[in-house]
């Protein structure tokens, strides 16, 4: 016997290498730590937070180790005569207790489960007992008469625990593939974006900007990612978390927690504000939410220890990761929070033993956050200009630039001070060659903002277009007195064709040209120039080196004619 436990404990020397990785990390951590609390100022600061975080969760993740390696280090082995049946669901072992005829199921086992089909009916098997539980968690099968190591498999009670690993999981499959063609459904058309689909893409698509008058977009936008990486580590997540779900709870209630966690995060994302969200990372924290809280719920039900440290495990992976994309300003924490809610809440719903005073609460709790969630976004959006934001960042997408305007007309109406709005709407008149209120709004923007230089050149090309060149002139000066730069030596040059100073205007374009002879727009008004003048063949070759860098004018710079 004492044989069988060394033989046990060499399967596991990857806990102690992986015990001196994990406090290696976080020694790396919290000098991380102490040196940013040498500095006073950092003391607030997210990235300093951020690392205590993680020292937390890693010390979490390293005590579940030492956890494993103590059930290893102290199982109390029993030999018993068993049985060993193959069903349609894996193998089955009977033995003799002082209840009668005990039945576990094998799983897992740690050599090839095919082997176990080399047994006899009648088997030598040594079970490995939890001490605190007495409850077996692992077998050891031999042969009868027979000089060869032992099988080691992992057994549980069927009718205490489902992490089956013989079960099969279709939906988890069937997931990764709907995510995959999502997302190349979303770029036909569009196969320059294949890296990553551009923002107008993702919203015709079906992200739930807009959820509010198109619910389908909750579902849809559960299925499209905004890059090439968004998806893989998403799958990659999804193939880890959904096969031990859906093994644990059965393919139809693993599609119920994932649709209600992704659902339910994208309407909390829709709650909060009108944003393009897109990813599965709502419904796969949904995921981890519902395993952390079933574990919580089960535990008399879930005796297998390796299962529980499996699940332990695993719910602190969940808890490092929302660690990491915590303070990433791109990353839609709403959606991640109010996924692992609902995930939560799910969990409730099909806990394992009888306990329908928790379900028939989780079923009123769940309603009434849905119910609260839509009634909640409605109001908002009703009443702070929400909808109209929503609405014009549709028709942004669309490209019905009179219409964005319109309705970020309402939305200011309803929030004046709204930098973001102003800023919108300045992009969507320049669009609908509405000038004036592009100028209007942009002078907004930078009263509350003007730090950024490369403002006073966008500023004077949009007064370039509303024919407020003398505005234009100072602005560009303004530049060009801290840096020299030839896209802005053009948009004064432009400035200088309204107010008829050609001369000025050719030398800020031969300065132009100077500085960067791929400056399509110098090329072309260039050529504009030339072109009033008289000078056809000096016109029409700069108008070719426009043409060959890619240079488009917008409509209204034809104002100063077409070059032929």
């Amino acid at each position: 016997m004492q044989s069988l436990i060394r033989a046990l404990q060499k399967k596991v020397p990857v806990i102690d290498r992986s015990i001196k990785t994990y406090w290696a990390v976080i020694v790396i951590f919290l000098a991380n730590v102490g040196l940013s609390l040498l500095d006073h100022k950092s003391l607030g600061n997210p990235n300093t937070i951020m690392f205590a975080m993680l020292v937390f969760a890693f010390a979490m993740q390293l005590f579940n180790l030492y956890r494993m390696k103590y059930l290893a280090d102290t199982v109390v082995p029993k030999a018993v005569t068993a049985r060993l049946r193959s069903t349609k669901r894996g193998f089955k072992l009977d033995w003799p207790d002082e209840h009668g005829t005990a039945s576990a199921v094998l799983v897992a086992a740690l050599e090839n489960m095919s082997t176990l089909r080399l047994f006899s009916d009648n088997i030598e098997c040594s079970l490995y007992f939890d001490p605190r539980l007495n409850l077996p968690f692992m077998a050891s099968l031999a042969k009868q008469n027979s000089t060869s190591s032992p099988c080691f498999c992992l057994v549980y009670l069927p009718s205490h625990s489902q992490l089956n690993a013989t079960n099969p999981t279709p939906a988890t499959n069937v997931l990764i593939v709907a995510n995959c063609i999502a997302y190349i459904v979303s770029i036909c058309g569009h196969w320059n974006e294949i890296l990553a689909p551009s923002v107008e893409t993702l919203i015709n698509s079906g992200s739930s900007l807009g959820a509010l008058e198109q619910p389908w977009r909750l579902v849809t936008c559960c299925f499209l990612h905004m890059a090439w990486w968004h998806l893989l580590f998403n799958m990659l997540a999804l193939l880890y978390i959904g096969r031990i779900c859906e093994k644990l709870v059965g393919t139809r209630r693993f599609l119920a927690v994932y649709f209600i966690a992704g659902v339910g995060g994208a309407l909390t994302s829709v709650m909060i504000a009108p944003k393009v969200s897109v990813g599965a990372s709502g419904a796969i924290m949904g995921l981890f939410g519902f395993l952390f809280t079933y574990k919580l719920l089960s535990k008399s039900t879930l005796t297998s220890p390796l299962a529980r440290a499996t699940i332990n495990s695993v719910c602190l992976s969940f808890f490092m990761a929302m660690l990491i994309v915590l303070p990433i300003p791109q990353v839609d924490n709403a959606v991640h929070i109010g996924g692992a809610i609902f995930g939560a809440l799910a969990a409730c719903l099909l806990v394992p033993e009888r306990r329908s005073r928790i379900q028939a609460n989780a079923i009123v709790v769940t309603i009434v956050a849905f119910l609260g969630l839509w009634l909640g976004a409605n109001y908002r959006y009703s009443h702070f200009g929400l909808r109209h934001q929503a609405t014009a960042l549709q028709a942004v997408a669309a490209e019905r630039w009179s219409q964005a305007v319109d309705e970020l007309s309402k939305a200011i109406d309803l929030d004046p001070s709204n930098i973001t709005l102003h800023k919108l709407r300045s992009l969507a008149a320049e669009k609908a060659e509405k000038f004036d209120l592009a100028v209007s709004d942009f002078k907004f923007v930078m009263n509350k903002n003007d730090d950024d230089l490369e403002q006073y050149n966008q500023l004077a090309w949009l007064q370039d277009a509303a024919r407020q060149y003398k505005d234009a002139v100072v602005n560009a000066d303004y530049y060009l007195s801290k840096k020299e730069a030839p896209h802005v030596l053009d948009t004064r040059a432009v400035a200088y064709m309204g107010l008829k100073q050609f001369d000025r205007a050719k030398v800020d374009l031969a300065k132009a040209l100077k500085l960067n002879e791929n400056e399509g727009a110098a090329y072309f008004h260039t050529a504009q120039i030339l072109s009033t003048t008289g000078n056809k063949d000096g016109a029409k070759w700069q108008l070719s080196q426009s043409q060959k860098n890619g240079y488009k004018p917008a409509t209204w710079e034809l104002r100063f004619g077409q070059p032929n």
